[in-house]
């Protein structure tokens, strides 16, 4: 609606400038200057129209290609701070209870069985994957706040391989893996959690502008 009536402003003040010409060629006011300068003849006012309507058509579709950028960078970057926000509380909260769940059945297991059992839930739970998936979307989509997005995946995708070699470089027991683990991410996982609040707070802003 605002982009109509701003055409609708553009569109009178050409007409009206025309008009204006016009009556200043009729009126002779033009005459001392055409004859010091080469002057066209007065386009006629279909032709006139014509060609405003197709300038301002074209500055708005200049202006529409722009702002589908725009909204494309909004909806990247909305995609990207879910699947983040996902892949981290899979970690965080999944992950862990799955660990300490398969920890308490295979307990009794040789400790090399319990370290397969306990390295396929990183691979059942397709984390492995999901974080692939995100950093092709990092690599190949446009989005707002690239420096920021790329920080916090690095940091989480590193997370989960600091996760997953502890488990898979124990040498002694599993018992209290789950605590272990949690140590070992919680304090990142919480920077982490601000960020991705951070950046939703500032898509949301961007939204209602």
């Amino acid at each position: 609606m605002k982009k109509i009536l701003i055409g609708l402003v553009v569109m009178i003040l050409l007409i009206f400038s025309y008009y204006l010409l016009m009556v200043a060629i009729l009126k002779g006011m033009m005459n001392d200057f055409c004859q010091k300068k080469y002057c066209f003849d007065l386009l006629d006012l279909s032709n006139y129209l014509s060609i405003s309507i197709a300038l301002v058509g074209l500055v708005f579709v200049v202006k529409s290609l722009d702002s589908w950028k725009e909204q494309d960078k909004f909806f990247n970057a909305r995609n990207l701070c879910n699947k983040l926000t996902t892949l981290k509380d899979l970690c965080d909260i999944q992950l862990l209870i799955l660990i300490d769940q398969k920890e308490r059945e295979v307990s009794s297991f040789p400790l090399e069985e319990q370290r397969k059992a306990l390295l396929n839930i990183f691979f059942e739970m397709q984390l492995f994957r999901l974080s692939e998936e995100i950093s092709k979307i990092l690599m190949h989509s446009n989005y707002f706040y690239k420096e920021d997005f790329n920080g916090i995946y690095s940091e989480l995708n590193r997370k989960i391989h600091d996760m997953y070699n502890i488990i898979e470089n124990e040498k002694k027991s599993f018992k209290n893996i789950q605590t272990v683990l949690h140590q070992a991410i919680r304090n990142e996982f919480q920077e982490l959690n601000k960020k991705l609040f951070s950046i939703n707070q500032r898509l949301d802003k961007k939204a209602n502008e």
